[in-house]
């Protein structure tokens, strides 16, 4: 996202980085080069930076990351606990599910701000991810990782937006954002920030 405010001699120009450093890059490029008069020089104003420490502003999609996988290996544990009834499953995948959101955002890292719908966000993504994974289990059988890896970690991260963004993406991976739940929690993330 940007805005131009054109001057003859002080053309102004605003960003957000948080957004996406790549496009942060390429609206300078495009409205610095576009702008360019003897004399004149864009003043860049940055509107939603990214959090100190992350210039790229890809620290989210480690932190989604890290909330993703725990509930995906907690999956696959599942399937080693044949004493379990379905219920147990479910409950202890949900119970995992809140300790690695709560661990990986609140201890883990400081890719966002501490607010209580980034936690509620990062809980949903792992309950879109494991009762899904879980129920690739009777369909797919041994094959069921692989399932839930391409659909959850490849296509999901290529999807995200977080490490290139959306507008960015090539069209089947800008298809795949609103539909795969890591794009979704991505932007509920960049909401919270």
């Amino acid at each position: 996202m940007a805005a131009f405010v054109p001057s003859p001699h002080h053309p102004q120009l605003y960003g957000a980085k948080a957004d996406g450093a790549a496009m942060e890059t390429i609206i300078r490029q495009a409205f610095t080069s576009a702008a360019q008069k003897p004399g004149a020089t864009v003043a860049f104003n940055e509107r939603v930076s990214t959090r100190p420490g992350d210039s790229l502003g890809i620290s989210p999609l480690y932190l989604l990351m890290g909330c993703t996988l725990p509930v995906y290996f907690l999956v696959i544990a599942m399937q080693r606990a044949v004493g379990f009834s379905r219920r147990a499953h479910m409950a202890t995948m949900v119970g995992g599910a809140a300790l690695a959101c709560y661990f990986t955002s609140a201890y883990g890292m400081d890719a966002i701000p501490p607010h209580p719908l980034a936690l509620l966000y990062l809980f949903l993504l792992t309950q879109a991810v494991a009762p899904t994974s879980y129920g690739f289990v009777p369909f797919l059988g041994p094959f069921f990782p692989g399932a839930a890896v391409t659909l959850f970690i490849l296509l999901g991260v290529s999807s995200s937006g977080c490490s290139v963004p959306v507008d960015l993406l090539p069209g089947f991976f800008r298809f795949l954002h609103p539909v795969l739940p890591m794009g979704n929690a991505a932007d509920a993330l960049r909401d919270v920030s």
